[in-house]
């Protein structure tokens, strides 16, 4: 009904991209996500939010160049940059994602998501140290998880390959 009453109104494709990505209907809320950013593109959150689609949809440089976009508009934006070190974990870019991490662990010191990833990437580089230390400090800071379940397809340390990949 409100794309009837407003078509130009990004908030009306951004919401219904939003059903459809709970829905796990990722074509559809790419291509209503994809509109609400046509319509405002300066909106950081609908462009991290694509670029996770993007990714979901195993298009990672689509992902990474929408993250761009977005950091260009902010380059402070701690929800993005964690997005984009996400990004570059999945992809395999284990060096650039540590080096994403440790800036981020600068910024946003008290946020137990960027040391769980950041000791995932040591596991996955083989600096088991270093991964249980950082392991250790995001239990401490979140010692039940609970900043974990909100990080949709974030699985546990334990289904990663332990295999170093550099």
């Amino acid at each position: 009904r409100a794309l009837e009453i407003s078509p130009k109104d990004y908030r009306a494709w951004h919401g219904l991209g939003l059903v459809h990505l709970r829905k796990e209907q990722m074509g559809l809320a790419q291509v209503n996500i994809s509109k609400a950013v046509t319509i405002n593109p300066t909106n950081r959150a609908m462009l991290c939010q694509l670029a996770q689609i993007e990714q979901a949809l195993n298009r990672p440089e689509r992902a990474m160049r929408l993250i761009d976009r977005a950091l260009a508009l902010d380059p402070d934006d701690v929800a993005c940059r964690y997005n984009r070190a996400r990004l570059l974990f999945d992809t395999k870019h284990n060096e650039e994602c540590v080096k994403e991490l440790n800036e981020l662990k600068e910024v946003s010191p008290d946020e137990a998501y960027i040391y769980h990833l950041l000791g995932k990437v040591h596991r996955r580089l083989g600096n088991n140290h270093l991964a249980l230390l950082n392991y250790s400090w995001a239990t401490e800071m979140d010692p039940r998880g609970e900043q974990m379940l909100g990080h949709a397809g974030e699985r546990s340390y334990d289904d990663d390959d332990p295999s170093p990949t550099a």
